[in-house]
């Protein structure tokens, strides 16, 4: 597989995940004060933050899709690379979400990320690896 579309793939997926973090914030608010039981100003709080991470995603989406462009092999897998330790950093952010219940118990019924987010976390560095040593 050409690294020139393993990138644009990854692109693709921080572009998804940057949106569908957006969305959620967008329309799901009210839901969140409800369940959770957290007022508007530490929904508001929560919302600003994330929306920047979100636009962040697809910044990065966008930003790998100009990158998909690289002929040269070494600056490609140098991309690669920094993606792949972007990636390492997501995933022990989302492990400790994740297990953070047993830590901090005072916040029941959060599970860390949602399933579609932890199948780009794991695909995008299995790809990352791929591309690395078998792209062409």
């Amino acid at each position: 597989m050409k690294i020139s579309l393993i990138i644009k793939i990854l692109g693709t997926m921080h572009f998804a995940m940057g949106s569908m973090l957006i969305g959620m914030l967008v329309f799901g608010g009210e839901m969140w004060m409800e369940q959770m039981n957290i007022n508007l100003k530490t929904l508001k709080a929560i919302q600003g933050t994330a929306d920047v991470v979100g636009a962040s995603h697809i910044g990065i989406g966008l930003l790998l899709f100009f990158c998909s462009s690289i002929n040269d092999l070494s600056s490609i897998k140098k991309v690669l690379v920094g993606e792949l330790g972007l990636m390492a950093c997501m995933l022990c952010v989302a492990l400790f979400n994740t297990f953070s219940t047993y830590w901090a118990p005072e916040l029941p019924g959060y599970n860390g990320p949602p399933p579609p987010f932890w199948f780009i976390i794991v695909l995008n560095p299995v790809l990352c690896i791929y591309g690395y040593y078998k792209g062409k």
